[in-house]
């Protein structure tokens, strides 16, 4: 009773914190919708991406959640098993990872939604377990029910219902046979037992939601739980903007509490445009309405039957918006033409030219990309350009390094010097300079276990422990750009590639202008840098080479990406791809790699996989789109390198069909 004593006085606490009018979801223990431990039937809203931290007894656990469709939710997940050591000797608390994944088969109507869940998929089988649940809400009353196996079947205990299908589902693995990493779909929904499980919830307000649950958690798994006096959670979970903050009461044996960050990113808009009162009559002030577009206007070119507009953008993340802008502003510059011809360049790369009628047109994705140009264009408007442009910016960063062996999170708050010198239309300096004025990285020191075939990545600590030395240098490399007809790319580089590797390398990738699917190659000569993070290099050198192939379906934009060849530390193998890219450049997804390295070289995790993400996300502001990769470890095999610009990618975003 004193606990649900704590958690009243803590409740009363969080009824005081300011309030917002957004939608109230909460983020149960796995980082998906739900309660408390409970999952419910409901998935984020596609394109959305959440953060959650929960502090608990004896776990830790940190969670991110993508959402690339309104049907499924994947997470990676980190675990600090506080009361439980690592193994090997490193007098340190277990660090569990995995993922999990909720699939809505249903989603409401005037039936509950159903859904069916899987966490800790090819995990330890520390958090294993499988469900199926379904949801609904009136007023403002949400619930769920559930029946859950594996570690879920510590609520109503019944008899497992799958058993009277096949003999099958009567076993059960309570622990993982190899290094984790892989699926063993024997375990799923097996067992001699399953649980019922349920929950519900009454938002006291539209940003203030209190819970109850029948706790579906099995509390005599194989992590030490405290003695349960009580088979039910109660929760209060306060929304402030796109933050939440919990509270709870876990079967009145402890208080627990978590914050999530959650946000929907379907509605970011890179650019805010700028509309002119008046249409521009002469190609200066055309000109310089596109700048305020943040569209670089080069030349202009025309005949007695088209009007050709060329242009230079890396703000837009698809072609039809820097289009649209374009065509409006030359409603009184077109007359007397009978075509607009749109050519949109990157890096003095056309990746995109586009044909419209003269007239104006309703809709701007009424474009064509395979009409036949005319002939006999004389230039009418021509952009000097004075070189080198320099372009440098400076911001504060936050660094992290997560479930590592000495702990579950370390930080750096480091400030990042991003420099571009421009020596041509297609020549380019990329540099990026690092200064730390605060980080932890000092703590981290155990060496990796696995080091197969080549340390080319489990030693990143060795650099972050040098962070603190002064100025480091992260990137400082020379790129050269050029295209053929418009589907044939290549960039060409040397220098500083990233933290870890310099050399030099070309890219080559085909890429028709209407085209689906691309085609591409790339070769390599690296050499490992030292730990210094200055000029100097250590002995490890490689030459690699890889091809790749790249299809978008059209319908949903999920992009497929299938590359082969040698990896870094010189195992040999597969990547394959899989995201979803939303038109305002938010991009959802997920990887894996499989190389010539066993399972048991390899260690824990069996293979390298991971999620990737691209939004707009900075602690300190800003509006640019981001990229970052998560992984459940850092290992050697499968690791490629780290580029400052991906061709494929960059020409993909000129491309929404």
């Amino acid at each position: 009773m004193r606990v649900l004593r704590r958690f009243f006085y803590l409740a009363l606490i969080t009824l005081l914190l300011p309030q917002y009018f957004y939608s109230n979801v909460s983020l149960n223990t796995y980082g998906q919708i739900g309660y408390i431990n409970s999952p419910s039937a409901f998935n984020l809203p596609e394109a959305s991406v959440s953060m959650s931290l929960k502090r608990d007894y004896p776990n830790r656990n940190l969670n991110f959640t993508i959402s690339p469709f309104n049907w499924v939710d994947f997470t990676v997940f980190y675990v600090d098993i506080v009361n439980k050591e690592y193994p090997g000797g490193f007098k340190q608390s277990y660090k569990d990872k995995g993922f999990n994944m909720k699939l809505t088969l249903k989603e409401k109507d005037k039936w509950p939604a159903l859904a069916v869940g899987f966490n800790d998929i090819a995990g330890t089988g520390y958090f294993s377990s499988e469900y199926i649940v379904i949801s609904d809400y009136f007023e403002k009353f949400e619930y769920s029910l559930g029946i859950g196996w594996g570690t879920f079947d510590g609520g109503l205990s019944i008899s497992n219902p799958f058993k009277s299908i096949d003999k099958s589902f009567k076993n059960r693995s309570d622990s993982t046979s190899d290094f984790g990493g892989t699926l063993d779909t024997n375990n799923y929904f097996s067992g001699e037992r399953a649980s019922v499980f349920g929950a519900i919830s009454y938002s006291i307000e539209p940003n203030l939601k209190l819970i109850a649950e029948l706790d579906p958690l099995n509390r005599n798994s194989r992590i030490n739980y405290k003695e349960p006096s009580s088979r039910f959670n109660f929760g209060l979970v306060r929304k402030i903007k796109d933050l939440s903050f919990g509270i709870y009461s876990n079967r009145d044996s402890h208080l627990s509490f978590d914050i999530a960050f959650n946000k929907n990113f379907a509605s970011f808009r890179p650019v805010k445009k700028f509309k002119s009162k008046d249409s521009p009559k002469t190609y200066s002030e055309l000109r310089n309405i596109l700048a305020k577009n943040k569209i670089g206007l080069e030349s202009i070119y025309t005949n007695k039957e088209d009007l050709h507009v060329v242009v230079n953008q890396n703000a837009y993340q698809n072609q039809y918006e820097a289009n649209e802008v374009i065509y409006k502003n030359l409603k009184q510059l077109k007359e007397g033409s009978e075509r607009v011809i749109i050519s949109q360049k990157y890096l003095d790369m056309e990746v995109v030219k586009t044909f419209y009628p003269s007239n104006n047109i309703k809709n701007i994705r009424n474009e064509t990309y395979d009409e036949i140009e005319s002939e006999n264009f004389i230039t009418a408007f021509q952009v000097e350009k004075k070189y080198p442009i320099i372009l440098n910016s400076i911001s504060p960063v936050i660094r992290n390094q997560l479930a590592s062996r000495e702990g579950f999170i370390h930080l750096g708050l480091l400030i990042e010097d991003n420099l571009e010198i421009i020596f041509s239309n297609n020549i380019i300096l990329i540099g990026n300079f690092k200064y730390s004025l605060w980080d932890n990285f000092d703590e981290l020191y155990i060496e990796p276990i696995n080091t197969y075939p080549n340390q080319v990545r489990s030693d990143l600590k060795k650099y972050l422990n040098n962070f603190d030395t002064g100025i480091v240098l992260g990137r400082l490399e020379l790129n050269a750009f050029k295209s053929f007809e418009n589907k044939h790319f290549l960039r060409f580089s040397a220098g500083i590639f990233e933290e870890m590797f310099g050399g030099v390398g070309v890219d080559y990738q085909y890429y028709p202008q209407g085209s689906l699917v691309s085609f591409g190659a790339e070769t390599y000569f690296v050499k490992k840098r030292d730990y210094s993070l200055d000029f100097s290099f250590q002995n490890y050198t490689n030459t690699l080479s890889r091809v790749n192939v790249q299809a978008i379906e059209p319908l949903t934009k999920v992009k497929f990406k299938l590359s082969y060849g040698e990896y870094l530390a010189g195992d040999k193998g597969y990547t394959f791809d899989i995201s979803r890219r939303f038109d305002n450049g938010v991009e959802l997804g997920g990887f894996i790699t499989r190389t010539n390295v066993t399972y048991e070289q390899f260690g824990e995790g069996s293979f390298d996989k991971g999620i990737k993400i691209k939004i707009p996300f900075s602690l300190f502001g800003g509006n640019n789109l981001t990229r970052y990769e998560w992984r459940p470890l850092t290992k050697d095999p499968g690791a490629l390198l780290i580029k400052s610009v991906d061709i494929s990618d960059q020409i993909s975003r000129y491309r929404v069909y």
